[in-house]
């Protein structure tokens, strides 16, 4: 089994190696080459991917401290006449 898979690992990197012909004969510049390794890095990517979502999680909290407007609004309507005591005071109401 690990043999097999010794001879895949093989496989791609020959497939790799063929594949990238006289471009990766060429010279790198150190910049270059820390630009295609900083591209090809997951943990940097994986940690900008973070920074992006704290700043996100910022600019939320920050929206929560804004001015707020809330409305409401109710209707009631009644079918019919009634009456109810307020404080031994009748009070009634008729639909007209």
């Amino acid at each position: 089994m690990v043999e097999r898979g010794a001879q895949r690992i093989a496989v791609v990197v020959a497939a790799a190696l063929l594949g990238a012909g006289p471009a990766a004969a060429r010279p790198l510049s150190l910049g270059d080459a820390l630009a295609i390794a900083l591209e090809h890095n997951l943990e940097l990517q994986a940690s900008e991917a973070e920074a992006d979502g704290a700043r996100a999680r910022s600019r939320a909290a920050l929206g929560a401290l804004g001015p707020r407007l809330h409305v409401d609004a109710n209707l009631y309507e009644w079918n019919s006449p009634f009456s109810i005591s307020i404080a031994g005071c009748p009070f009634s109401c008729a639909r007209t």
